[in-house]
């Protein structure tokens, strides 16, 4: 049985994969924040859910025999900027910003897209 150390990147869940082979790469999704990961030769990298399809479709894949064992879960959580009561903008939303983020969403592909884009 093959152990491989499973850390994702998007949330800090750390996960113990038991094999009953020996295998280098393996498509999981994150048992604690759903994000879809590859772990390739003991490194985890985050990917598209449409990664997945695409392989898939290709062909070549086989569902893996074994365990998966949560070890931690994280509680990373972002830090805030702001104390607790006090406003997070210094006025407020009018319409003509809502209309903005309105048309700014539906000109992204996704909504991480979007909010990369507010950064």
């Amino acid at each position: 049985m093959k152990s491989i150390d499973v850390d994702c990147p998007h949330c800090g869940c750390s996960c113990d994969l038991r094999l009953d082979e020996d295998t280098q790469v393996v498509l999981l999704v994150c048992p604690s924040c759903g994000a879809s990961l590859v772990s390739y030769y003991g490194q985890t990298f985050q990917v598209e859910p449409s990664e997945f399809r695409y392989l898939r479709q290709r062909g070549g894949m086989k569902e893996a025999q074994g365990a998966l064992r949560v070890k931690q879960r994280s509680s990373r959580l972002p830090v805030a900027v702001h104390s607790a009561g006090e406003p997070v903008m210094d006025h407020a939303v009018g319409a003509d910003e809502i209309l903005e983020l309105h048309t700014a969403l539906h000109k992204c592909q996704s909504i991480d897209e979007f909010l990369q884009a507010l950064e």
